[in-house]
């Protein structure tokens, strides 16, 4: 939390992170590989929802957002309850509420990895969960 905020930045290689990054490096010290922009990082998984559907999410979902609800230009990792932890431009790592008009606005999509396992789906018969 408060990790500031710097375009191309990973917190792999600074003390600075971007969305994307920040996304990329929490999954990686779950062993999972994400690529490194939130484009490329929409590409992956299988879609959950369209809308703001927090019935349909579960934690650990990649949320993804953009301007004109095409682009996507910023994703978060949804927590459950509504909020979702990411990394903000102005503000650095923050948990936001996702019932704000801001977000519900530029939603795009929310995408779950196979490799994934949060509580709610941990009876599911698939290859070996990892928790984030």
């Amino acid at each position: 939390m408060g990790t500031p905020y710097r375009s191309g930045g990973s917190l792999e290689t600074s003390r600075a992170t971007d969305c994307s990054g920040f996304v990329q490096y929490i999954y990686q010290k779950s062993h999972i590989d994400l690529p490194r922009s939130s484009n490329e990082q929409a590409q992956t998984g299988a879609v959950v929802t369209r809308t703001l559907d927090f019935a349909k999410l579960l934690p650990g979902d990649l949320l993804f957002f953009g301007q004109g609800g095409r682009h996507i230009g910023h994703v978060g990792i949804y927590m459950g309850d509504g909020k979702m932890i990411h990394c903000a431009s102005r503000r650095g790592v923050i948990i936001s509420d996702l019932d704000d008009p801001y977000h519900a606005g530029t939603f795009v999509v929310a995408k779950r990895l196979p490799e994934v396992q949060s509580p709610r789906n941990a009876h599911s018969e698939t290859a070996p969960p990892r928790e984030l």
